[in-house]
């Protein structure tokens, strides 16, 4: 039995009868109430139908059509035999839709398929030379290369690097040790936004600290690092180590809470390197070098202890019960830097974050998060020209959360002058043209954009409702992507469209 069927309007008509009216057994009195219910259940349906029409996402037929009839009058008919699905998509897509412009097709390819489409202009010098014209570049070295993250501009590594704090950010768990404090999860947010840092605070009166094991090779440097941000109430000093039981020496540095950097905590006992790096909302991360002169395995591989006394120009006392550092990306790697974080959740990890092929292409081991820019800095020489060529980090491509190869030796050069590549100024003359490659979609779901309120891009930043909320529109076929195509372009351009998948 469902809500509103015969069945549950008959039991609600027979629930209003005054007990004692009836005897138990009613066949005529039900007969008679069967009928009304089914008239009932009828009416139930006709309004859930009529509900229903009064939303774009779940408009059929003819309602459908009158609703496109409200917003575009008669420039968004129904092609002939167009299912339901596809005009639906066609309305949707040109709600609030920016027109007019070259962003306009991006946009509106990119929210339809989730895919952002490539456009050549003829008589745009960005895209066919002149000015910025492109050329194949033999690099002198192998340049740095870049990826934006949370972090900023994240510096990618050609070979393998290993976090040895197997277990990052859960200083929960019991494989880390606990001297005089308790560790409450995922109590803060993190600097990455995820509300995974945790909080080891003061569990007795004195000094604190929680440590992890790990094995060291003698003659190696290591580094080691951690993200940390006092609590509202913390009164220590947080201090990284590396241990002599490694080391050799204690080599620690320690957080001067009032100039906000960092000192040695025993004078000539130095780290070989160390530094504080600074991010929003209060939080640093610190890292210490050390060159190891013991091989073998130490509990106090990962150190980090509230320490009291005087360390810079502050002075540094017990922690009240309750309070102490949130904590979370803790790091320990071969090497005389520390690197981009490498998350652990119970085992080393070890990543390279890209290869350079000889054909050019920069393969990533992951693909980079749509929106990331991937960043180049270093020098070279044109194949074509000789000019020399050097850069600080200039893009040379954007992710897409799908793409992990990107090519890099075809890049602009900078001050070149080039009237006689394709294009420049001489293609003024030509009726003005655009060359598009539309994607189809990936894949398949559920819309995020609901009825007549929720505009689907514009000239504003996008809201949750609206970025690629028509990406995973199911059917999306090859007619509504060239219909997007024509609802957007600029008047009077001439669109030569191909689809790919």
């Amino acid at each position: 039995m469902a809500t509103g069927d015969q069945s549950d309007m008959f039991g609600r008509l027979k629930s209003l009868l005054p007990r004692g009216w009836f005897p138990d057994s009613t066949p005529l009195l039900d007969g008679l109430l069967w009928g009304y219910a089914q008239a009932l259940a009828w009416l139930y349906s006709l309004y859930l139908f009529a509900k229903a029409q009064t939303r774009i996402k779940s408009a059929t037929g003819g309602w459908l059509d009158i609703a496109a009839q409200d917003f575009f009058g008669t420039g968004l008919v129904r092609y002939s035999g167009q299912s339901d699905t596809s005009y639906r998509n066609r309305i949707v897509v040109n709600l609030f839709r920016e027109r007019g412009t070259r962003n306009a097709m991006v946009k509106v390819l990119t929210d339809l398929t989730g895919r952002a489409p490539l456009i050549f202009e003829p008589a745009r010098a960005a895209d066919t030379g002149s000015y910025g014209a492109t050329e194949v570049i033999n690099f002198t070295s192998d340049p740095l290369i870049y990826k934006t993250t949370w972090n900023g501009n994240d510096l990618q590594y050609p070979s393998a690097r290993t976090n040895l704090c197997y277990l990052s950010s859960a200083l929960d768990n019991a494989s880390w040790g606990k001297t005089r404090c308790l560790v409450t999860p995922n109590a803060a947010q993190a600097p990455d936004g995820t509300i995974t840092a945790d909080l080891v605070s003061q569990a007795s009166t004195a000094d604190w600290y929680p440590f992890l094991g790990a094995n060291f090779i003698a003659g190696q440097a290591y580094c080691s690092s951690i993200y940390f941000k006092p609590s509202a109430g913390s009164t220590s000093s947080i201090s990284l180590y590396l241990h002599s039981s490694a080391f050799g020496n204690n080599l620690a540095v320690a957080w001067d809470k009032v100039t906000d950097s960092l000192v040695s905590v025993y004078g000539g006992q130095k780290p070989a390197a160390y530094g504080l790096i600074k991010y929003p909302n209060g939080w640093r991360r610190m890292w210490a070098i050390g060159v190891a002169v013991t091989s073998g395995y130490t509990n106090y591989g990962s150190l980090f202890w509230a320490r009291t006394g005087t360390f810079g120009s502050f002075n540094a006392t017990a922690d009240p019960i309750g309070e102490g550092y949130y904590l979370w990306g803790a790091q320990l790697e071969q090497g005389s830097s520390p690197t981009p974080l490498i998350p652990t959740a119970g085992s080393a990890v070890t990543i390279t974050d890209y290869t350079q092929g000889s054909n050019g292409l920069i393969a990533f081991s992951a693909p980079p998060s749509s929106g990331a820019q991937l960043l180049w800095s270093g020098a070279g020489v044109g194949a074509l020209t000789g000019n020399a060529v050097s850069a600080t980090l200039r893009q040379f491509g954007t992710g897409d959360g799908l793409t992990t190869s990107f090519p890099i030796r075809a890049l602009s050069m900078t001050g070149q002058i080039a009237y006689g590549y394709a294009g420049g100024y001489g293609s003024l003359q030509m009726p003005y043209q655009a060359f598009i490659t539309a994607y189809r979609p990936q894949s398949q779901g559920l819309p995020n954009v609901a009825g007549y309120g929720s505009p689907t891009g514009g000239y504003a930043q996008g809201s949750q409702a609206e970025y690629a909320s028509i990406s995973q529109m199911q059917t999306v076929a090859d007619a509504d992507i060239y219909a997007a195509i024509e609802a957007v372009k600029p008047i009077g351009t001439q669109v030569w469209a191909r689809i790919s998948s």
